[in-house]
């Protein structure tokens, strides 16, 4: 039997890791990328003499076992994360016992009753409904939930559970703003211990990944724009590029679900997302400016203050060149916070929706490609299989959804392998 051709479209991190399971899985696999690097949004670029992260600045939600594998460069700040409101600092450390005593001390009683009922909701998700080639419903998860003790992540919203527990000056440290409303899964899904910097940027996840991809086999050709995607009938024939026709009995696209809707003339009908309202300041230095007295201990966490979320990752990266800030929030206050910081600056590249969707092939500079709230959650996001034979959607549009995880890709590849009879291996 001859070995079957997969195109993967979008060298992304889950387009290279649905690549490297579909090398493993016995397909020869070819991965088009249409800018000349890979990576999409884990991008490094250097400014003025700092290399920055230009959109993605952390990673939490990866899979260890996927780090390990791949060799990502992790660099484990601790506390990995710190929260000043009003005259209160609260440091996040990994140690739970340690973390358990900071907020006990911050006035906030029911934290350890919080915490432990989100982690046993995150790990019925991890070990029930994470890697699957079916999406669950809402209806699956909840009756699971039920069994656990832990349905109110399902039944409530992230405002009502949070002020059942937490004071409310920390609930935007658990959701961010329009969540509000939507099912506590969310607050579950984006808070972990393991939020961490990596060294080089979240351009090296990326190279990691190329690297792994090209030893398994993975032809990764740059430069190379999908124009459309060629089907005869309900079944996919291959993929239309600038360089020409490249044939496959599977394609498997890492990439937007309305971009693939492009791809296919429309025939899908996928959700457009609306365009969002995000921006992030990368910011090089002369030098480093005076830090808040509070703030000075934990100047290597991340820092979530009244102006914004601020990392500084060239403090543990000697790799990073300058000083480098990367920030997400108001820039006038950041100024305000941090005396010197105006006289310090050297360049500021502004990352907003206009360039992801210009720069990064991301429309409307949707960085979860569909929101991530109701009614897209869960098998509410476009489904791996598309309805045509050979065709399947594997991203940060697809389940579970945004962020730096890489699941998507592998829940595609997978579904591409009972397809084809074919195993995949965890991880």
């Amino acid at each position: 039997m001859a070995q079957p051709r997969a195109i993967v479209i979008g060298g992304g991190h889950n387009g290279l890791i649905a690549s490297i399971k579909l090398a493993e899985a016995g397909f020869k696999v070819t991965l088009i990328e249409a800018r000349g690097k890979v990576g999409g949004m884990l991008d490094t670029v250097e400014v003025a003499g700092g290399r920055v992260s230009r959109l993605a600045y952390v990673i939490g939600l990866m899979p260890r076992e996927f780090l390990e594998k791949y060799k990502i460069p992790v660099i484990r700040q601790d506390p990995f994360q710190v929260i000043k409101v009003g005259n209160r600092v609260i440091p996040f450390w990994r140690d739970r016992e340690r973390r358990i005593r900071e907020l006990l001390k911050a006035g906030e009683v029911k934290f350890p009753e919080f915490e432990d009922k989100l982690f046993k909701f995150k790990e019925l998700i991890y070990r029930r409904f994470t890697f699957t080639d079916n999406p669950p419903s809402l209806s699956e998860v909840r009756e699971e939930a039920v069994k656990a003790g832990v349905e109110e992540f399902i039944d409530e919203t992230c405002s009502k559970l949070l002020s059942e527990y937490l004071s409310e000056d920390l609930h935007y440290a658990f959701m961010y703003p329009g969540m509000e409303n939507s099912p506590a899964y969310l607050i579950a899904y984006y808070y972990t211990t393991d939020w961490s910097f990596v060294r080089g940027g979240m351009g090296s996840v990326a190279d990691a990944l190329a690297k792994y991809a090209r030893g398994v086999g993975v032809d990764i050709r740059l430069n190379a724009k999908a124009r459309s995607i060629i089907v005869s009938g309900d079944e996919v024939k291959g993929v239309e590029t600038d360089a020409g026709v490249l044939e496959a009995d599977v394609v498997l696209a890492a990439v937007s679900p309305a971009t693939l809707d492009e791809l296919l003339g429309g025939r899908l009908r996928y959700p457009k997302p609306p365009r969002p309202g995000w921006r992030k300041y990368n910011i090089v230095l002369r030098d480093y400016p005076r830090m808040p007295e509070e703030l000075k201990p934990y100047a290597h966490s991340i820092l979530d203050t009244e102006a914004g979320e601020l990392v500084i990752p060239s403090i543990l990266d000697d790799t990073r060149g300058r000083p480098v800030f990367e920030f997400m929030g108001s820039l006038e206050l950041l100024m305000e916070e941090f005396n010197g910081l105006r006289d310090n600056v050297l360049a500021i590249d502004v990352a907003d929706p206009s360039v992801a969707e210009r720069e990064y092939n991301v429309p409307n500079g949707d960085v979860n490609h569909i929101p991530m709230r109701m009614p897209y959650l869960f098998n509410g996001r476009p489904g791996y299989r598309t309805g045509i034979r050979g065709l399947y959607l594997g991203s940060a549009g697809s389940y579970p959804g945004g962020q730096v995880t890489g699941i998507p890709g592998f829940n595609a590849a997978l579904a591409v392998a009972k397809d084809y009879g074919r195993s995949l291996s965890f991880p």
